[in-house]
């Protein structure tokens, strides 16, 4: 019995490193000759693509009654929108390569008025929770990207007020290194529900298929 009990337990140990040593390598960089183009015609098709959440741009945690939901959009999915949104002028890829771009958004699970009236302790919360997000909320969130830890350089909280039930922030990140295909984590410190640090990560080879507008 005990050396049944032994052999399960090194099998189970053996699995469990066998695991981590798959899930490290997944994250390990790419060159940049691994990239693949996954090509669009049209903007409103590349939109609609990583606004599908079937296809891993959208991730969700979460916490109790908090969603947390990371974005990412990548450089030809903000051509895709501009010129969607402005079709009169010309705008290029060049014009958005110089950062990284995610969308943070926080939804309160059955909850119909705007976010940060969750779950208050006080009316003097609110006017906190508001101050943080327009101005303190940017300081922690930061995007690790291979081995770098970048600050949040562009940093927009979109209050709607009771329009819409949650919170939107959009944000953007230095695009220090083009050499390689990284892993990239967007980390949120969360000091408005806290609920600790909200990690979300895209894989080497997810981030290898590009989607490309034509």
């Amino acid at each position: 019995m005990i050396r049944t009990c032994f052999i399960l337990a090194i099998l189970i140990l053996f699995t469990f490193c066998n695991k981590q040593a798959d899930e490290n390598l997944s994250m390990e960089s790419l060159p940049l000759k691994e990239k693949v183009a996954i090509n669009f015609n049209a903007p409103e098709e590349l939109v609609s693509f990583i606004d599908n959440t079937e296809n891993g741009y959208i991730k969700n945690k979460k916490f109790g009654k908090v969603t947390y939901i990371s974005i990412l959009k990548p450089v030809d999915y903000m051509l895709a929108q501009k010129k969607i949104s402005d079709s009169n002028k010309n705008y290029k890829k060049s014009d958005f390569e110089d950062l990284q771009y995610f969308d943070l958004r926080i939804k309160i699970e059955d909850f119909k008025m705007e976010f940060i009236k969750y779950d208050l302790s006080s009316t003097g919360q609110y006017q906190e929770r508001i101050n943080y997000c327009a101005f303190n909320m940017q300081n922690d969130i930061s995007l690790i990207d291979g081995k770098d830890t970048l600050n949040c350089v562009l940093y927009h909280f979109e209050r709607a007020f009771d329009v819409i039930p949650y919170g939107h922030f959009i944000l953007g990140f230095e695009n220090k290194n083009k050499k390689s295909i990284n892993a990239k984590t967007l980390c949120f410190d969360d000091k408005l529900f806290n609920n600790g640090i909200i990690k979300f990560t895209y894989s080497p080879s997810f981030l290898a298929k590009e989607p490309t507008l034509l």
